[in-house]
């Protein structure tokens, strides 16, 4: 009569060759009860074949139930940042961040306008200045706008340029 291969007994070092882990990690499946010693680091392959696979569920369940936890802690952790930051005045509404910025723009545009007048006094080439000058206060004024609708609809504002001029 021949033994079935699930019933054979396998010495530890046996074990440790045919699945990779360590002495401890075959230890702590004893421990975590996926695997049944026969003897004295003595275990039959059926079991050690069920305990590995059976393990290795138990760290896919349990990683993919580590990533959902860590995801949560993060959010909570920045809604606790966000509540204290409230608390402690160090947060702008919306509305006031938008009046800084167009308070500060607009006051910036009027002194540029009258840059053109204040470094020339050739008609030409004030002209091709102020020329300039409108058409960066046009852009400068669309991208505000585009930028001002994102933040209101409650988008994250992700910055497309780097700032650099590409077409100097």
């Amino acid at each position: 009569m021949t033994k079935s291969i699930k019933s054979q007994l396998i010495s530890l070092a046996d074990a440790m060759s045919l699945t990779g882990f360590t002495k401890v990690t075959i230890g702590k499946l004893v421990a975590d009860g996926f695997l049944t010693r026969e003897g004295r680091g003595v275990f039959r392959l059926g079991d050690l074949v069920q305990a590995v696979m059976n393990h290795l569920r138990a760290q896919k369940k349990n990683a993919a139930q580590t990533v959902e936890t860590k995801r949560i802690q993060t959010a909570r952790a920045e809604e606790i940042e966000q509540r204290t930051r409230r608390a402690a005045d160090q947060l702008w509404e919306q509305e006031d961040v938008f009046a800084f910025v167009d308070k500060y723009s607009w006051m910036l545009l009027r002194k540029i306008e009258g840059m053109p007048a204040a470094l020339t006094r050739d008609l030409e080439l004030r002209k091709k200045m102020e020329d300039w000058l409108n058409v960066m206060r046009t852009e400068f004024v669309e991208e505000l706008k585009k930028d001002a609708e994102i933040a209101r609809r409650g988008e994250h504002f992700h910055e497309e340029e780097t700032g650099v001029d590409d077409e100097a």
